[in-house]
């Protein structure tokens, strides 16, 4: 099981690409600072959470784009996790540059 985060933790984030047969989604995911995405990834329990969403549903082909603050993906539904960050993920409050 998951400890939850207390208050004030530093955090670092990474972008990820989670496939599912539903479809993919793109998003932000939050761990603790000093830990690896694959280690953090690893001890998920039953969801991963995902923040700054981007949605593509398989039943429309992938074309339908849809976005949402946060979702919570089932981990048994999952088929793939593609890291999108190269440098190994950034600190809360830092913005990506576009």
């Amino acid at each position: 099981m998951v400890t939850p985060y207390p208050f004030g933790t530093p955090r670092h984030r990474s972008r990820l690409l989670v496939c599912t047969s539903s479809g993919s989604f793109e998003g932000d995911f939050h761990y603790a600072e000093g830990d690896r995405v694959s280690d953090a990834l690893r001890v998920t329990d039953r969801y991963l959470l995902l923040s700054d969403v981007t949605i593509r549903l398989t039943a429309d082909l992938g074309r339908t784009i849809r976005h949402a603050p946060f979702l919570l993906i089932s981990v048994a539904n999952i088929e793939v996790i593609v890291p999108l960050d190269t440098a190994g993920g950034e600190e809360e409050g830092e913005r990506r540059s576009a």
